[in-house]
């Protein structure tokens, strides 16, 4: 859906002829009525006189620059600049929470930029919202890793560690850097992503990492060849499809490994991919069907977490060559130690089922819990309201990492007293006593009524919370649509932990929205009061 614009009320043409005979100018007020729940009444309103989508290329390349948007010097004369800024000014306008899952560093950034100026000109909050919903995407050409650790094709877990790295720091094992290949060998990218060119500057940044016998290859090699210290990824450009026209943009790797390919979109979940790179056909010469990362999981902005799988719908394709780089590992390298001292465990949380596997890119580890009379907490259990849990983590390093000089009481979980002892992987986290969900029917906010002053603030057994009313009348009028945002604040031993979306109801309202960012807001639409 477009950005909401000014509508111009429909005018009788006598009417009209009037106004234009008195030398007025027709303007009209209110440009966000069409968001509905996702805005409306509650962002910035801001008259505009054009849509973005409206401007010329060279308008939306100006447009861009005059708000601060660096262009990457790699696009600064490409000859389809203006066609580029355009498709993704047209992407963010329709959509403000364009999912960029960009690997290249490069082009991540001027996306993130793109997406901040078009937001900020329709004065337009992004919401984190979740993309889950009662029949939620299934991945059909890879799968993510869940909570507990099993390959899944719904429901891939989230870590904190995903945001650090893209898909070429994944495939090279190196997982502290969102990088361009050329990286590591000091070379900067300044000729684009054609897989050929990209592979040579791989083969320089292995070479500069120490690794030996790197080669270069369009013709995919046979895995079960490979020697047991040999590495195989490879390479791939892609680009945006803008009315038959080819934009190249980013790259995407993959790496091999057990049998399967597996490769990182941009800063979202590893996917085990369920084909060979070269799996597919080719269309119109260039463009082909191969999947690759059109299928995402676990998606992390720079807004907040969210939970998503789904497809890439912008447009964006991969095609071109694919380029195989095999390299020998260094045995005799030492292994790093795990430097990575966070990771996600959900807390106790009434009736929920607990999780008993944790990963991030240097480690797992396998979690059993028990309360707080040391009783261990059964398969399948959920935890219960009012008692204190202990979860013990005991954790496993991946290849090329160790527990090797990681300090004491160096790890740490979210809401939990942690303690482990030195070079140890055994972590020990103390909860508080589970709290229990609060109740999804929204108490202390009264059906407005003409005459009566809206309620501000609200004071209940499980929480407290504040009100704000759009329009801010001092008091209720009468034919007029109300909007109530609650911010709620769960009081001792209750929480809004795994409410879903739009799971709240608020009696008397036509309409009722939930979203979460740094707090945990309400939307409610109210009919207009009706008279005593």
């Amino acid at each position: 859906m477009r950005h909401p614009i000014m509508k111009v009320k429909k005018l009788s043409v006598v009417f009209l002829l009037l106004l234009l005979c008195a030398g007025f100018f027709v303007t009209c007020s209110d440009p966000l009525t069409e968001l509905g729940l996702t805005g409306a009444r509650t962002l910035n309103q801001r008259s505009r006189t054009q849509l973005l989508s409206e401007m010329t290329e060279k308008e939306c390349v100006e447009f861009i620059i005059k708000k601060g948007v660096a262009i990457p010097p790699m696009f600064a004369n490409l000859p389809n600049l203006g066609t580029l800024a355009k498709h993704l000014v047209n992407v963010v306008e329709a959509n403000p929470n364009y999912l960029n899952t960009h690997s290249s560093r490069i082009m991540h950034d001027f996306v993130n930029s793109i997406i901040r100026v078009v937001n900020d000109y329709y004065g337009v909050t992004r919401r984190n919202t979740s993309r889950n919903t009662d029949e939620p995407y299934v991945l059909k050409h890879n799968l993510v890793r869940n909570h507990s650790g099993q390959w899944v094709s719904s429901g891939g877990a989230w870590h904190i560690s995903y945001d650090r790295y893209n898909c070429y720091s994944y495939a090279i094992g190196i997982t502290n850097g969102f990088v361009e290949p050329g990286y590591h060998s000091g070379s900067e990218n300044l000729f684009g992503f054609t897989a050929s060119y990209l592979a040579e500057l791989v083969e320089a940044d292995l070479v500069s990492l120490g690794y030996s016998n790197v080669s270069i290859t369009s013709i995919a090699p046979d895995p079960l060849t490979l020697g047991p210290d040999e590495n195989l990824i490879c390479v791939r450009e892609g680009g945006f499809l803008i009315d038959d026209e080819i934009i190249s943009t980013d790259f995407h790797f993959m790496k091999y490994n057990d049998g399967y390919w597996y490769h990182k979109p941009g800063n979202t979940a590893p996917l085990k991919y369920l084909h060979h790179p070269s799996d597919g056909k080719v269309l119109n010469n260039f463009i082909s069907e191969y999947v690759w990362n059109v299928e995402i999981s676990s998606f992390r902005d720079f807004y907040g977490p969210f939970g998503f799988e789904g497809v890439r719908d912008d447009g964006f394709c991969y095609f071109g060559d694919i380029y195989y780089i095999t390299y020998s590992m260094l045995s005799w390298l030492p292994p790093v130690t795990i430097d990575v001292d966070k990771f996600y465990l959900p807390a106790p949380v009434d009736a929920f089922t607990p999780h008993t596997f944790i990963f991030t890119s240097q480690y797992t580890g396998t979690v059993t819990w028990a309360d707080h009379n040391g009783v261990p907490l059964g398969s399948g259990a959920a935890f219960a309201a009012g008692i204190q849990y202990t979860a013990t983590i005991s954790l496993i390093p991946e290849p090329g990492h160790t527990l090797y000089n990681v300090s004491l009481n160096f790890f740490k979980v979210d809401g939990a007293a942690t303690s482990n002892a030195a070079n140890i992987g055994v972590i020990t986290a103390v909860f508080p006593s589970a709290p229990s969900t609060i109740d999804l029917v929204i108490q202390g906010v009264p059906v407005p009524r003409v005459g009566a002053v809206p309620v501000k603030t609200i004071n209940e057994t499980q929480y407290t919370g504040t009100v704000g009313w759009y329009p801010k009348d001092p008091v209720f009028n009468a034919g007029v649509h109300y909007t109530a945002s609650i911010t709620l604040y769960p009081k001792a031993n209750y929480t809004l932990v795994g409410i879903d979306y739009n799971s709240f109801i608020v009696q008397g309202a036509e309409l009722t929205s939930y979203t979460i960012t740094n707090v945990h807001s309400i939307t409610a639409l109210f009919p207009p009061p009706l008279l005593e």
